[in-house]
C-alpha cells in the first residue's frame, strides 16, 4: 500500500490520476494524484530512487484565477511538463495521456493541518535550481550565430575601457632611527662622543669604552 508524501523537496514521478476541480472562488485547477520516482538531493546534486518506497503526493496546478484569467505561469508550466495540448475536456473526461514530469511540493497547512501538496511541475529532465531554460543544442545554435559579434564587441569594450587612475606611489624608505641613550650621560661619554664626531670611531664603540667602569645606564 503506498503512502503520502511527508516533506517539502522536488520529485520526479508520473501522473496517475487526474480531474477538474472547481472551488466556490470561481478558480479552476487541473487536480492530480502522482507516483514518486525520484527525489532531487541537493547536496549531491543527483537524483535518489524512491521507488522502493511506494510513495504518492496529490495537489492541484490553478489554470484559471478566481478573477477569470488565465495563471499564465502554471498554464505553461503544464503545457511543458506533461504534455498537456489545454483540452479542458480531455482532463474531464480522462483522455489527456500526461507524460513524467517533476513535482514541487511544499507544506500547506489548511485548518491547523499540515500537509504537504503539489503546488508546481516542471519538465522532466530540468536541473532543479537551475537559473536558465536554454538547452545545449540552443545554446551551441547560439553561439554559432552570435559568437563572433559578441567577441568583437567584448573587444572593443575592453580596447575603449578606461585606463586605471594612475599608479599609488611606492612608500618612502623609513627613516633610520637616530642612536638613542638612555639615562644622564656622564662627562666622560660626553667627551667620547665629541672625540667620535671627527673621528671614524663608531660613537657607540667609543661610548662603550668609556663607559668601562661607570655607571651608564643603556
Amino acid at each position: 500500500m503506498s503512502q503520502e508524501i511527508n516533506q517539502n523537496g522536488i520529485f520526479r514521478g508520473q501522473i496517475l490520476e487526474f480531474g477538474l476541480y472547481e472551488p466556490e472562488s470561481g478558480a479552476v485547477g487541473v487536480s492530480v494524484k502522482a507516483r514518486i520516482d525520484e527525489q532531487w538531493n541537493t547536496e549531491t546534486k543527483a537524483w535518489d530512487d524512491w521507488r522502493e518506497y511506494d510513495v504518492t503526493a496529490d495537489g492541484t496546478v490553478w489554470v484559471i484565477k478566481k478573477d477569470g484569467s488565465l495563471n499564465d505561469k502554471q498554464v505553461e508550466s503544464l503545457i511543458k511538463a506533461t504534455g498537456w495540448d489545454g483540452n479542458i475536456e480531455a482532463v474531464r473526461n480522462g483522455e489527456w495521456q500526461p507524460t513524467p514530469c517533476q513535482l514541487v511540493v511544499n507544506e500547506d497547512t489548511y485548518k491547523d493541518e499540515v500537509r504537504y501538496k503539489i503546488s508546481f511541475v516542471n519538465e522532466y529532465d530540468r536541473t532543479p535550481g537551475a537559473v536558465g531554460n536554454v538547452s545545449p543544442d540552443r545554446a551551441k545554435q547560439l553561439q554559432t550565430q552570435y559568437g563572433a559579434q559578441l567577441r568583437a564587441l567584448a573587444g572593443n569594450v575592453l580596447r575603449n575601457a578606461a585606463p586605471p587612475a594612475g599608479k599609488p606611489k611606492a612608500p618612502k624608505p623609513a627613516a633610520k632611527p637616530a642612536t638613542k641613550t638612555a639615562g644622564p650621560m656622564t662627562q666622560d661619554a660626553r667627551k667620547a662622543l665629541a672625540g667620535a664626531a671627527s673621528s671614524a670611531v663608531d660613537p657607540n664603540d667609543a661610548l662603550a669604552e668609556a663607559g668601562s667602569g661607570e655607571d651608564v645606564p643603556f
